[in-house]
């Protein structure tokens, strides 16, 4: 699962601290928390089920889940990119909040986006599941993404030009197998709206993958890099700088395994390579801070 909607990351330079908070106060002081008009949970640990399923991203008030453990629930809720980050991040759970699957199907009034939709499942879990947590800012090694050049920008990374189009076009003109993979990524790319990235095998080169948003923070882009390809830590955005972008990158998903069997495709370069070449960023190992979600209090809920 491409858990970047896909699953930003707010990265706060701080001493540790604690904040107590149920799951559902996160909107502003004295406002309400967003709820769901009705909701169903149900316990769903069915070896045949299909897990990993969501709608969050679609239009409208309907929201369905399916078979996700609370650990996924809660990246889902608070927006973490991806499953490394759900597994690093959360800390605090009870065994079963890895172990157990859950469906979930909720309706909102009007069409709420997904912003809104996530504060709506906050006040869901904490509900249903009695989830309490609170956020916890710990130095940790992370990758920080950095530019290779002050200043420069790699070919495929572009501030983004307000006013262009941002709308996901569906129908947009399916790329030919002689297509380049950078061809590939825009045509892609294309099919979503701005303000998400996104990602996926190339259609025409099914060894290689793609990334790519439209009008993107650079926070945006290093968070979603852990749910391209394994890392062992966090990476967060080291540039500093806070203008949006466009941008695209291609990579061999295999090129690391193929290492140790020459006889495959090792066409391609990998995705730290596609970083340095296509985007001019590198990432540097050091330590910094990386807010964790350290859970207090979570319940089985009563099936309905």
């Amino acid at each position: 699962m491409k858990y970047r909607s896909v699953f930003g990351i707010a990265v706060v330079i701080a001493t540790t601290f604690a904040l107590a908070l149920t799951a559902a106060q996160t909107s502003m002081p004295g406002t309400p928390a967003p709820k769901f008009e009705a909701s169903s949970v149900k316990p769903n640990n069915s070896v045949d089920a299909v897990a990993g399923r969501n709608n969050l991203g679609q239009k409208g008030g309907y929201l369905r889940i399916s078979k996700h453990s609370l650990r996924l629930l809660i990246g889902i809720a608070y927006d973490l990119q991806n499953l490394s980050d759900a597994m690093v991040r959360i800390v605090g759970l009870p065994g079963w909040g890895d172990s157990e699957g859950f469906d979930i199907e909720a309706r909102a009034e009007g069409s709420p986006d997904s912003t809104q939709k996530r504060l709506m499942l906050q006040s869901l879990l904490a509900e249903r599941f009695k989830l309490v947590l609170h956020h916890e800012t710990r130095q940790r090694p992370v990758f920080a993404l950095v530019l290779l050049q002050a200043g420069k920008l790699g070919p495929q990374l572009h501030v983004h030009v307000d006013g262009s189009g941002c709308d996901a076009a569906g129908g947009a003109q399916h790329p030919t197998p002689s297509s380049s993979p950078e061809a590939t990524a825009i045509s892609e790319l294309r099919r979503f709206p701005c303000g998400n990235v996104a990602g996926g095998l190339l259609p025409n080169h099914p060894s290689q993958a793609w990334s790519g948003g439209r009008r993107v923070t650079m926070e945006m882009i290093a968070s979603s890099l852990g749910g391209d390809e394994p890392f062992d830590r966090p990476i967060i955005d080291g540039t500093g700088d806070h203008r949006l972008f466009d941008f695209t990158i291609e990579w061999h998903t295999l090129l690391q395994a193929l290492s140790t069997s020459p006889s495959g495709d090792t066409s391609g370069i990998t995705l730290v390579e596609a970083l340095r070449d296509q985007l001019g960023l590198k990432l540097i190992a050091q330590r910094g801070p990386v807010d964790f979600l350290v859970v207090e209090r979570a319940e089985r809920p009563i099936p309905n």
